[in-house]
């Protein structure tokens, strides 16, 4: 591929190298004496949003990986003595990774917002193309857990993961994706955010998730109260900061990109940028070259996972020094 100048030129190579996997619509509505004037505080629904964003970010990220990303677009409308507001999930994926992500088993945008637990029960299984939960979804299991610690959870069949928690008989089967997504603290504290505008003090009674005109979910005040005590167990090491030279391996055309391929001691890891002007800095200068190489300070966090494996994530922190690469071959694509 021959030089060509990146800075100015993204919206076409978003054209070019980014297509759309999977859509989703559903509607949240805010109910009760507060909002019956067609009005809602901006300081409690602007949060609000912004975590039912970061959630369905975050749980594409745990269950998909960087390949794909998920937007979430709103337009508010008015119904009788409520708020309600239209959410558009929009899931796209690099077109270089597009075989990969056809070939794999990879959770669509209806599927988190099954996992979540915003359209759930039986109408929920009328659904075309949705899958069929045996068990509990997010906020299912972060309501019947109240707060309390884990004791043990261990792989079950079909995907599964039995979970005990503090207390005789308090033992559940949740699917993989749904534990996955209660490991995480951002999740977690998305959750609850997003339910946070419910209360007596606020006049705000209750949120209600709506999919095709039909009620899916209701978070009313008690079940706010018990979200609000959820916290999440990560199963992680205690993060380890180190310095070390890492080069690059595989970019993503985009200034906001959150993960690059790097070579880290001799191995290619999927490495997250996202603290750093790595990408927009490499835009600038008009490309990446093969051997451009960084100094850097790197977090490097352990996960254990569900099937006794461990996971490792590295996160840039700081950026000491760029040495360039060399200008006759640039590096390949994401």
């Amino acid at each position: 591929m021959s030089n060509i100048r990146l800075y100015g030129f993204w919206n076409w190579f978003k054209l070019l190298f980014q297509s759309t996997v999977s859509q989703a619509e559903i509607q949240l509505r805010f109910d009760g004496p507060e909002v019956q004037a067609h009005e809602m505080d901006v300081t409690l629904l602007g949060p609000a949003l912004f975590a039912l964003g970061e959630l369905c970010a975050a749980s594409n990220q745990i269950l998909n990986g960087p390949e794909t990303k998920i937007q979430v677009k709103v337009r508010a409308d008015v119904k009788a003595n409520c708020v309600t507001i239209d959410l558009h999930l929009v899931q796209t994926v690099w077109q270089q990774v597009s075989d990969l992500i056809e070939n794999r088993n990879v959770a669509t945008a209806q599927d988190i917002l099954i996992w979540i637990g915003f359209l759930t029960g039986g109408a929920a299984a009328a659904l075309e193309g949705a899958k069929k939960l045996k068990n509990l979804n997010l906020i299912e299991f972060l309501k019947w857990k109240k707060g309390k610690k884990e004791t043990s959870a261990q792989p079950a069949s079909g995907g599964n993961i039995e979970v005990h928690i503090e207390g005789d008989n308090n033992t559940v089967l949740i699917a993989e994706p749904v534990y996955k997504l209660s490991k995480s603290p951002k999740v977690i504290e998305s959750v609850k955010t997003l339910t946070q505008p419910i209360s007596e003090e606020t006049g705000i009674h209750s949120e209600t998730f709506i999919h095709n005109k039909k009620d899916y979910l209701k978070i009313d005040i008690e079940s706010a109260s018990e979200l609000q005590e959820a916290f999440a167990e990560s199963d992680e090491t205690e993060p380890q900061l180190f310095t070390a030279h890492i080069i690059v391996y595989g970019v993503t055309l985009d200034s906001k990109s959150k993960h690059w391929k790097f070579k880290l001691n001799n191995k290619v890891e999927n490495i997250d940028i996202s603290e750093t002007k790595i990408a927009q800095q490499a835009m600038e200068r008009g490309g990446v070259w093969v051997g451009d190489t960084y100094k850097v300070k790197v977090e490097m966090i352990e996960r254990a996972m569900p099937n006794g494996s461990f996971k490792t994530e590295f996160n840039v922190k700081e950026v000491l020094e760029f040495r360039p690469g060399l200008r006759a071959t640039q590096v390949k694509l994401l």
